[in-house]
């Protein structure tokens, strides 16, 4: 497994202050981040410099992104849908110029809960179209879409994994994959464990994040659970920490987080990681221990 932090953990937006960010990171032990494609801010991101930086530090990247209502793919005006792809073909464009082989998140549909209602044939059948399509340019630059299941307080159309399987199926584009979420599949999956082993390898990403989306290990995810399942399915992707220590006014409105989480980033990333590396460990030794005996 390989290990990363989400960047909206130290900055606002993806400009030249990531570049102070890495080095943090990489001296921490992560193996690399996870860069946040957002609408507004894409002309911000020196893909070069990114690039450049990774590769000198030897870390790697993955990307993620959403779309909003302006952008929607499941709109009945195909102008709004055309507008969508359009913006995720340019996300896709900008992981490949940073080498990221990923690019993940709420891919499917807009953020938020559509006026509390549920979704309809219609917008699941533009959701499929529109996902095809994104999915067989992203493969023609060798990335993969991972689709991320949010909660039923943050979105409407996909909270649980076995949504979000039903909809790869119904793609069915081999690029396209499951993204995972623990602070999400704590408020909607029953067994944590049981929902991971059941998806297996459809899992191409992870989010390790706290129920309050503090620092990973302080609060009552079932992190046994969660890296238990992904040992048994042979988990050999990014474990990535997406947690805030304080408000980000610019991306309040799909993480509305509004105290400090905790005492500051490096804090928050240095205890997680920690955490997160200590326990799989533990795990894999009981595991073998238990196959000895």
């Amino acid at each position: 497994m390989k290990y990363g932090m989400h960047l909206f953990t130290y900055v606002s937006h993806i400009d030249e202050s990531v570049l102070e960010v890495l080095p943090r990171l990489k001296e921490m032990g992560y193996d690399g981040c996870e860069i946040p494609l957002v609408a507004g801010q894409l002309d911000l991101i020196d893909t070069r410099k990114i690039r450049d930086a990774l590769k000198q530090l030897e870390m790697k990247c993955v990307t993620g992104t959403g779309i909003s209502d302006e952008m929607s793919t499941i709109s009945d005006d195909p102008e709004i849908r055309a507008r969508g792809i359009d913006h995720m073909k340019y996300c896709i464009d900008l992981a490949a110029r940073i080498d990221a082989p990923l690019l993940a998140g709420a891919l499917y549909a807009p953020f938020g809960i559509q006026n509390k209602t549920k979704r309809n044939e219609a917008q699941w059948a533009h959701s499929v179209r529109s996902l095809r399509e994104m999915a067989r340019y992203a493969a023609l630059k060798g990335i993969t879409l991972g689709l991320e299941p949010l909660n039923r307080y943050e979105h409407f159309f996909i909270n649980t994994v076995e949504e979000a399987l039903l909809l790869i199926k119904d793609i069915n584009e081999p690029n396209v994959k499951l993204h995972i979420d623990t602070y999400h599949m704590n408020i909607e999956e029953k067994d944590l464990c049981r929902s991971i082993t059941q998806a297996g390898n459809s899992i191409c990403h992870v989010h390790c994040s706290e129920n309050d989306r503090g620092i990973p290990g302080t609060g009552h995810i079932d992190w046994d659970g969660v890296f238990r399942g992904l040992l048994k399915i042979d988990y050999q992707g990014w474990l990535v920490i997406e947690s805030f220590f304080e408000p980000i006014p610019e991306i309040s409105a799909f993480t509305p987080i509004w105290r400090k989480l905790a005492p500051d980033a490096d804090t928050l990333a240095e205890r997680g990681l920690e955490f997160i590396k200590r326990r799989i460990s533990e795990l894999k030794n009981e595991k073998t221990q238990g196959r000895q005996h």
